[in-house]
């Protein structure tokens, strides 16, 4: 018997059909995050402590005008982003 997921948290697909135990691999898929801010230091401490966990992928980037670029080909779930960055800024 097929079960239909509905979730929020799918947003590749918004409806999955899956059996038993490959729904719950699904459900356990690592969640994209991607890390803008120019500060090296401060994005690869949160990327460690967050891979640490076994539950995010995590991709960091110091360059704002490389991050578009980065999150077109990454395709995060979540973006943490530094409004306040050099030459290009999180709100333009």
């Amino acid at each position: 018997m097929n079960k239909v997921i509905e979730a929020d948290f799918f947003p590749r697909e918004s409806k999955l059909e899956f059996s038993g135990s490959i729904a719950r691999s699904m459900v356990e898929e690592k969640r994209r995050i991607l890390i803008v801010d120019n500060d090296h230091n401060s994005t690869h401490l949160v990327k460690i402590l967050l891979e640490k966990t076994g539950r995010y992928l995590v991709l960091e980037e110091n360059d704002a005008t490389k991050a578009h670029q980065s999150a077109r080909n990454f395709r995060p779930d979540l973006i943490l982003l530094d409004i306040v960055m050099p030459e290009r800024d999180g709100a333009k």
